[in-house]
């Protein structure tokens, strides 16, 4: 699968916005609370966030913490949901040990867009913390550092 820089920039953008400012659900546009309410019934009171031009409504399922971002038309953007490192691809905690030595494996999570299904997994050592993206095969996509920058 070949990405585009802009594919790839938009992807990471919704995985990883640098500034979410935090809504009352009366804050958020009408379409997006009914679009989440008939994807999502059984969860009453999600954190309501404004990521750029994105509604972004956070909760947990069964203890699992998911994210779905919406446009403010209500269609759903992205989801995320939070994984166990042990159920990442081998071969992505592969190449991170080989290519990360001395770094620790944090978070985890899968993150469904209309481009695919991706892999993000924070790293921390050495002093910094990055996100790291990576493809359904497992191929990295994309890096970014805790404070914005991009490698």
């Amino acid at each position: 699968m070949r990405f585009t820089t802009t594919t790839i920039a938009g992807l990471f953008l919704i995985v990883c916005a640098a500034s979410a400012q935090e809504l009352h659900v009366s804050q958020v546009p009408d379409a997006v609370v009914k679009a989440f309410k008939s994807t999502y019934p059984d969860v009453a009171t999600p954190e309501w966030e404004r990521e750029g031009e994105y509604y972004e409504a956070e909760f947990d399922v069964h203890g699992i913490e998911n994210s779905v971002r919406f446009s403010a038309e209500g269609s759903i953007v992205a989801t995320e949901v939070e994984m166990s490192i042990s159920d990442i691809p081998s071969s992505i905690i592969t190449f991170i040990k080989r290519s990360y030595a001395g770094y620790e494996i944090g978070e985890g999570a899968k993150v469904t867009t209309s481009e695919g299904t991706f892999f993000e997994v924070e790293i921390v050592g050495k002093g910094k913390e990055y996100e790291l993206l990576f493809d359904a095969e497992g191929h990295p996509v994309k890096r970014e550092m805790e404070d914005g920058d991009d490698d």
